[in-house]
């Protein structure tokens, strides 16, 4: 049967409105509670790594690496909400430092393949260039820890530009929504499992 654009869009509106508004709310409640991690940045970092980056990489090790290329793609694409420039080289650079300051170095041989694949040449270039992202990981340093969190909401604000630009393109949206729900599900259950449980601090 033919489909009924005018419904699909009022239902695909619901849904992002209700996302976005989720996902503000969300850090309106985290970000106040997230400097009780540690008292310094290497100690929330290495909270960062061994509660939620260990735990989510060995509970799936293929959708955590999906997760984090759906990130790279669209932060690459897009930028964050912030209206800079060149948000978006910033945004991926960002966030491909962040994963590597929270991963250990067997994490990283993995995950560098999955982020570069994910990002256009000639920007992960320029990532090359600024950060010494082809070296070896450190072991948890603290340099941009926090843009693995943040930036997560960030690429799911981008995912959702992405599907609002490919109105009319049945295929390209079809498959776009179906990256979109599998990143979902898995941040879903990560926050629940992994980070959530964070924040039960003093």
């Amino acid at each position: 049967s033919p489909i009924d654009e005018a419904k699909l869009r009022r239902h695909f509106d619901a849904w992002k409105n209700f996302l976005v508004d989720h996902l503000f709310h969300e850090e309106k409640v985290i970000v106040p509670v997230v400097w009780k991690l540690g008292k310094t940045a290497p100690d929330r970092a290495r909270v960062v790594y061994d509660r939620v980056m260990v735990p989510s990489d060995h509970r799936n090790a293929e959708d955590m690496a999906f997760f984090l290329g759906f990130h790279a793609k669209y932060l690459a694409k897009f930028g964050t909400s912030h209206s800079a420039p060149d948000s978006a080289l910033v945004a991926a650079r960002d966030y491909v430092t962040g994963i590597k300051a929270t991963s250990s170095q067997e994490q990283w041989q993995r995950w560098m393949p999955v982020l570069q694949e994910n990002i256009p040449s000639d920007m992960w270039t320029q990532i090359v260039a600024a950060r010494d992202i082809d070296s070896p990981a450190p072991q948890v340093a603290h340099y941009k820890y926090m843009a693995i969190m943040s930036h997560a909401h960030e690429g799911f604000r981008a995912g959702v530009r992405s599907l609002i630009d490919l109105k009319g393109d049945v295929s390209g949206f079809t498959v776009a929504w179906k990256e979109t729900q599998r990143a979902l599900h898995f941040h879903a259950i990560q926050e629940d499992l992994d980070v959530f449980p964070l924040f039960d601090v003093d």
